[in-house]
């Protein structure tokens, strides 16, 4: 029999779909373009005038309901299977759109399908890029490594306070004897008011830009009152380690008297 030169890699229950899109109908005589989904019911090898072929049997019954009759030359590859897993995969690149298989997805189009077992490709769409549509599945990394829905589910926090200024009458009243902050939790957008200092976090007041008051994790945030007047501006910072990560600054601001300007 010689050297054998190719291999048949189709299956019993392999579903193998042919289609061609460029015949140009009614040009040629008796000339379509074919479209057909079918299950293989066989595989096998035979010689005929000394020369080796490989065919399948395919079905006459089971099959897409648009599924035309197989002819001589046609091309045939598989998509799907009926029972084994590691044959019901397949990626679909289309630059247009076709009328049958996916009909739901606008080229052009990169598409992952898998568990492909019966002639529903819309049911089996695992990762879509598309013209109407784009939709992942699976889990993502970022450039710094790290899993994305580990970072999404990471919470971020920021300072809130009760006032973001304080003036000084000409009168020398002061607007506040006080101010009070929070932290605010993030989580994908839920929203939740933290009166404790997060762990592996600080919080810390300033006057003036120096550090009065630090809350290290786990602390109660407590009303600041240590200013008066005088001083030209608080703050507040909350820190991861050694760097900040928000920080807000509340100038003191003297109206003018009369005479003077503010």
């Amino acid at each position: 029999m010689g050297e054998e030169k190719i291999t048949n890699q189709f299956a019993a229950n392999d579903q193998v779909v042919c289609q061609t899109f460029n015949v140009a109908e009614g040009v040629s005589y008796n000339v379509s373009n074919t479209f057909y989904w079918r299950l293989v019911m066989s595989r096998g090898r035979e010689t005929i005038d000394g020369t080796d072929y490989h065919y399948v049997l395919l079905s006459g019954s089971d099959c897409e309901e648009n599924s035309g009759i197989p002819k001589e030359g046609d091309k045939i590859v598989t998509l799907g299977n009926r029972n084994t897993s590691d044959r019901q995969n397949a990626i679909v690149l289309s630059a247009y759109n076709s009328e049958f298989l996916d009909k739901g997805i606008k080229a052009p189009s990169i598409v992952q399908y898998y568990g492909i077992n019966d002639y529903n490709l819309s049911t089996h769409r695992l990762n879509i890029i598309s013209k109407n549509l784009n939709e992942f599945h699976g889990n993502f990394k970022i450039a710094t490594g790290e899993d994305l829905d580990d970072v999404l589910n990471t919470p971020s926090y920021r300072i809130s306070v009760d006032t973001l200024s304080i003036s000084v009458s000409k009168d020398d009243v002061i607007s506040t004897s006080s101010i009070t902050a929070q932290l605010l939790q993030d989580i994908r957008g839920t929203i939740t008011y933290l009166t404790k200092v997060p762990s592996g976090y600080s919080f810390r007041y300033l006057r003036d830009g120096v550090v009065i008051t630090t809350y290290n994790a786990n602390a109660t945030i407590r009303a600041f009152t240590n200013f008066t007047k005088a001083n030209k501006n608080l703050g507040c910072q909350l820190l991861k380690g050694e760097n900040v990560v928000d920080a807000i600054t509340i100038p003191i601001i003297p109206d003018g008297k009369d005479g003077q300007d503010g």
